[in-house]
């Protein structure tokens, strides 16, 4: 008998809180030690790593000094989902 894998839903609604935080909070902890920054927090939630490649350039200001990117969670997550549809339809 095939385990069925469970959604990451319910964990997704409880990190999310935490990830929506962090770019205030970084840019908190820059400013206290003196850096004069922007924080610009341009993420889309579902989106992937094409997605991200097609708007980096309308995201990402000209004279930008540091991008930090987070990508590729949604990737994986959307081949597995996709890995266990076929299987299942298979």
């Amino acid at each position: 008998m095939a385990t069925r894998l469970q959604p990451i839903t319910p964990l997704s609604r409880q990190i999310r809180p935490i990830l929506d935080r962090l770019p205030e909070q970084l840019a908190a902890t820059l400013k206290a030690k003196g850096y004069n920054i922007t924080m610009k927090n341009a993420g889309v939630y579902g989106d992937t790593i094409d997605g991200v490649r097609r708007r980096l350039h309308r995201d990402v200001s000209v004279g930008t000094d540091i991008v930090i990117l987070w990508i590729g969670a949604n990737d994986v997550r959307l081949r597995r989902e996709h890995r266990d549809s076929e299987a299942r339809s298979g």
